[in-house]
């Protein structure tokens, strides 16, 4: 009976001390969310915090331009599109929203949305970039896409044979400012644990960063 008695005392001391933690999280948690970076916001919202009119996508993008318990002062209609929306094994929705700067995909930009079966949200969660929509766009002044895709296959010098295929654009945030990059595959050909994902700037054809997408053992 001593040792249960010791084991709940533990057990509300550990839990009182993670909720001071995450109250005096430097950030802090204000209203569900925290600043990951001076660019870039992370969002966690859970409990009962709005209760929509019917479960559809533009009930959920109205909540999100019109709640003040995100914080964040978010534009839905503009910033935000369906990426997925799917309904799991007890009927609850989970919309995903791929965050888009004139519908350009902002690079880990996404928020979830989860629903309950009587339209309550219940959690949101993702990435929010407020400052992504001030980014410089001028299509016009892209580089061509081969040049590209040969500048990013110039980057990997892991492997001698290679062949790049350029992907979408992307809004990226390099060193805290926003960018319009290409993501370019670079596959080596004689090694088929090695295809690389290349991010490059549009305009200048610098690349930011890559790594290898292939998982091994």
């Amino acid at each position: 009976m001593r040792k249960k008695i010791i084991l709940i005392t533990a057990i509300i001391i550990v839990c009182i001390c993670a909720i001071l933690f995450l109250e005096n999280f430097e950030g802090d948690y204000v209203k569900g969310s925290k600043t990951v970076n001076q660019k870039s916001t992370k969002i966690y919202l859970k409990g009962d915090i709005g209760q929509l009119e019917s479960n559809d996508i533009n009930q959920v993008i109205d909540f999100l331009c019109t709640s003040k318990k995100i914080g964040q002062n978010i534009n839905a209609k503009e910033e935000f599109i369906l990426k997925n929306k799917e309904v799991d094994s007890i009927g609850f929705t989970h919309y995903k929203l791929q965050q888009v700067v004139k519908g350009v995909p902002v690079y880990n930009g996404e928020l979830i949305v989860h629903v309950k079966k009587n339209n309550t949200i219940y959690l949101i969660n993702g990435n929010y970039h407020k400052q992504a929509k001030e980014v410089y766009l001028n299509f016009e002044e892209l580089l061509e896409k081969s040049e590209l895709e040969k500048k990013a296959v110039e980057a990997i010098d892991t492997c001698e044979m290679k062949k790049g295929e350029i992907g979408e654009k992307l809004i990226y945030n390099h060193n805290g400012e926003y960018t319009l990059v290409y993501e370019v595959k670079v596959y080596c050909l004689l090694s088929a644990d090695k295809i690389y994902r290349v991010f490059i700037d549009g305009y200048t054809g610098e690349v930011y960063d890559y790594y290898n997408i292939v998982m091994t053992k």
